[in-house]
């Protein structure tokens, strides 16, 4: 994903959650390399700043973590919080 291609996806994710009524604060991206270290410091700021939902691009952004558990069932059991994908379905 290119800069730019980062932008307008943080731009279309403002505002799919500005339409629902929510405030899109921060972004994080996941590296390949990295992964899952996005997602970790995801988990903190949600449990930190007690929100109660995310919004992500597609639901294969919250793909398997390992052991057979998903990105979107570890968001639910360690923070309470959802996912909303920017397509409009819950995972």
């Amino acid at each position: 994903m290119t800069c730019a291609q980062l932008e307008q996806t943080a731009e279309q994710l403002a505002l799919f959650a500005h339409r629902r009524g929510l405030v899109l604060r921060e972004v994080f991206v996941e590296h390949l390399a990295t992964d899952p270290a996005a997602f970790d410091a995801l988990v903190k700021v949600v449990n930190r700043r007690d929100i109660p939902v995310i919004v992500v691009p597609t639901h294969a952004h919250l793909s398997a973590v390992g052991g057979g558990e998903t990105k979107a069932s570890r968001l639910k059991r360690e923070t309470g919080a959802y996912a909303l994908t920017a397509g409009g379905s819950t995972p």
